[in-house]
């Protein structure tokens, strides 16, 4: 759902396609947007997906903002329980 539901939310994302895999580990997707008037992309690849703790590793691994000498910039977020009866985000880069 994510895939469709994030073109329409965030107005500088025109698409997200599935490169590689099934939506679980090992998957890669390419998120195309819009930065300057110039189509540009990034390669994400899901690394871990916990639903049981609301965690969600991926990395960078391809596409603008990843440097040739970098192999993958790795992001691991996480959703807890708010005092209030909302959420906490946690996100390790």
């Amino acid at each position: 759902d994510a895939d469709v539901i994030i073109p329409k939310a965030v107005d500088v994302i025109k698409s997200v396609e599935t490169v590689e895999g099934n939506g679980g580990p090992g998957t890669i997707k390419k998120l195309t947007f819009v930065e300057d008037g110039e189509t540009k992309y990034v390669l994400h690849k899901v690394e871990a997906i916990d639903e049981a703790n609301f965690g969600y590793n991926y990395s960078i691994v391809g596409g603008v903002g990843l440097p040739v000498t970098v192999e993958k910039i790795t992001f691991e977020s996480k959703l807890f329980a708010g005092p209030d009866g909302g959420s906490i985000g946690k996100l390790n880069v």
